[in-house]
């Protein structure tokens, strides 16, 4: 069996990109900002919770690079900001 064919492949991390997260009790969007070995530098630009959208911040927090995979718990690429 060819491994290629039965590993999911996900979108390159990269910066200026934007990433949902995964989790049904609220809804948040994520641009990174940088990428350390296996941390992403990840800032909220939008978060909803409870049908309220809440103001961004100018906070830079990490999460590991693993979580960028469009699993639940994890994060899915949805746009991207002209970066190639």
């Amino acid at each position: 069996m060819n491994t290629a064919q039965t590993k999911t492949e996900f979108p390159r991390v990269m910066i200026g990109q934007v990433w949902k997260e995964e989790d049904s009790r609220f809804i948040r969007f994520v641009e990174i900002m940088g990428i350390d070995g296996e941390k992403v530098k990840i800032k909220a630009i939008r978060f909803v919770r409870q049908g309220e959208d809440y103001p961004a911040t100018n906070r830079i927090t990490t999460a590991s690079i693993k979580r960028f995979n469009g699993k639940h718990g994890g994060y899915s690429l949805t746009l991207l900001y002209g970066k190639s």
